[in-house]
């Protein structure tokens, strides 16, 4: 990576962005910080955060408003799938279209040659393939390459991911011993556009008819109990549902066109096969023969051995070696060989 060329930082005033931007401008780097606007609901503290330590690094920071593009990408997205009985995951939508997307045209504009993250993730240049990889980072307890199954060869080769090669641990000790304000700062766990971590809130301030109730049966088909509202339901949840059967029951099925929540056991709710769809592959070769993968299907799980079978360019199937427990489709399920990220998809249902 040329020092010439400016490398922009997304900082969101968190300890792990604020060390990338640290990182790099110790290294040598002409590196400038950007914050970038994306809700109304965002701490207005994190951003000054972001500017503190942007001054006290020694680098220029700009903020810049992604609120339109956030607003019709992500949240839209979010809202919509959730209305559909799904279970979107809103990080891999902003990291492909807004960060790696919008951000990146911005930062371009601004001079920036490149855009660096504090994702826990590694680019590599592959000579003999003659293209970049994106492989796992090294704290494989942190790693994030989860969230970034969609990016293309043409994001990827703008991308720096300073942290990938570090432990969590190292980054908190390397932030207090440079006296950063957000050195103890907690990691941010849930949505960024739902403060409150009240997604059933934000869901029904947005759509208020997703409390159209309706009803919950067995797999069989036998009425057990009615429920508030789709959207409020997960595939493989046991809390919450209402109803008492005699034995464990949890969310099997949700049938958005009837309105509908299916229950069943335990061992119903596991599954072998998995249609994929919107499949992205980080090699511009794709996705043209079986190949013997380690997927997942969650971001907090370990990955599985499986198949995967190309139905086209856009749609495989995972075969996986062993059943896999609540399939929900609008996740994501993503597909590496060691530690490098082949790519991934969004889960339209199980087979």
């Amino acid at each position: 990576m040329n020092k010439n060329k400016k490398i922009a930082v997304a900082m969101s005033g968190g300890v792990d962005s604020s060390l990338a931007a640290a990182l790099l401008t110790e290294k040598g780097y002409d590196v400038f910080g950007v914050t970038f606007r994306l809700h109304e609901s965002q701490d207005e503290e994190s951003v000054l955060d972001a500017r503190k330590v942007a001054k006290q690094i020694g680098i220029y920071h700009h903020i810049i408003d992604l609120n339109e593009p956030f607003e019709k990408e992500v949240i839209h997205d979010f809202c919509q799938e959730y209305e559909k009985g799904r279970t979107p995951n809103p990080c891999v939508v902003c990291n492909t279209r807004i960060k790696f997307g919008a951000l990146l045209h911005a930062v371009q504009h601004l001079g920036a040659s490149y855009l660096a993250t504090g994702h826990y993730a590694q680019v590599k240049w592959d000579a003999q393939l003659d293209e970049f990889q994106l492989k796992k980072g090294v704290d494989k307890r942190q790693d994030q390459s989860y969230v970034l199954w969609g990016l293309n060869q043409d994001q990827v080769k703008y991308a720096v991911f300073p942290l990938g090669g570090y432990e969590k641990k190292t980054i908190r000790k390397m932030a207090g011993q440079r006296n950063f304000v957000v050195s103890s700062k907690p990691d941010s766990q849930e949505i960024c556009f739902i403060p409150d971590h009240d997604y059933h809130r934000f869901l029904i301030s947005r759509n208020p008819q997703l409390l159209r109730k309706g009803p919950m049966k067995t797999l069989e088909g036998e009425t057990v109990g009615m429920h508030k509202g789709i959207a409020f339901y997960t595939i493989g949840q046991r809390r919450n549902l209402g109803i008492a059967l005699g034995y464990p029951v949890y969310v099997a099925k949700i049938d958005a066109p009837n309105n509908t929540v299916y229950v069943g056991k335990k061992d119903q709710v596991f599954h072998t096969e998995v249609y994929v769809k919107n499949v992205n592959a980080i090699s511009e070769a794709g996705f043209k023969e079986e190949i013997e993968v380690a997927a997942k299907i969650r971001y907090n799980m370990e990955e599985t051995k499986a198949l995967l079978k190309p139905v086209n360019h856009k749609t495989v199937i995972l075969l996986f070696d062993q059943p896999q427990w609540a399939v929900a489709p609008g996740q994501s399920a993503v597909f590496y060989q060691d530690d490098i990220l082949l790519g991934g998809g969004i889960i339209e249902k199980k087979l």
